[in-house]
């Protein structure tokens, strides 16, 4: 079993505990919006997610920076729930269990969560015209996007809906050429 599936096998159950403390104090969209605030500022931070990862730096050393960082920033429940990680010594799979979240959120809510991979930065006009063609795909009501920019993709894009995956840049390309000739990259 890959260290990616045990992460997402760890984190289905801290997913679905974030999703019923939330759904009992019916912040289950504020909690989905604040979520979206930790993930793109541990995205844009590798320190910071380094940080949290690293098993020899005190629980209590975390728990200040968290406060530092998220606090009035984000719900006091989920900044409770961080805490919580953090006691667990499970802050380190953070980004997987909110991860968790959000599908297991959007498929309560019937929204098709499609996680983009781009070489460069999309304009809005461009993630309409991604979502309505992702509307179309998948027969969703709504579609939110995640986006993560990756300048070594050198062009294109590739989009993640559940386990399908779409690779359109230059880079899926060029592997899948090599992967026809039996050309190790």
């Amino acid at each position: 079993m890959s260290s990616k599936a045990v992460a997402a096998k760890i984190a289905q159950p801290y997913a679905e505990a974030l999703l019923e403390i939330s759904s009992k104090n019916n912040i289950v969209s504020s909690v989905t919006e604040d979520i979206k605030i930790v993930s793109d500022t541990l995205a844009n931070s590798q320190e910071l997610a380094q940080f949290f990862a690293n098993p020899l730096i005190d629980v209590s050393d975390k728990k200040t920076l968290l406060t530092k960082v998220f606090d009035q920033k984000i719900n006091a429940s989920l900044l409770n729930f961080l805490m919580i990680l953090t006691d667990k010594k499970r802050i380190n799979l953070v980004e997987s269990i909110l991860e968790k979240f959000l599908e297991i959120a959007y498929k309560t809510t019937n929204v098709t969560l499609a996680k983009v991979t781009t070489s460069t930065t999309l304009s809005n006009e461009q993630q309409q015209a991604l979502i309505e063609k992702i509307k179309l795909m998948t027969q969703a009501n709504e579609v939110e996007l995640s986006i993560q920019v990756d300048t070594s993709l050198i062009g294109g894009f590739s989009i993640q809906i559940g386990s399908q995956v779409i690779d359109t840049s230059l880079r899926g390309q060029v592997q899948q050429m090599a992967s026809h000739l039996d050309i190790k990259l």
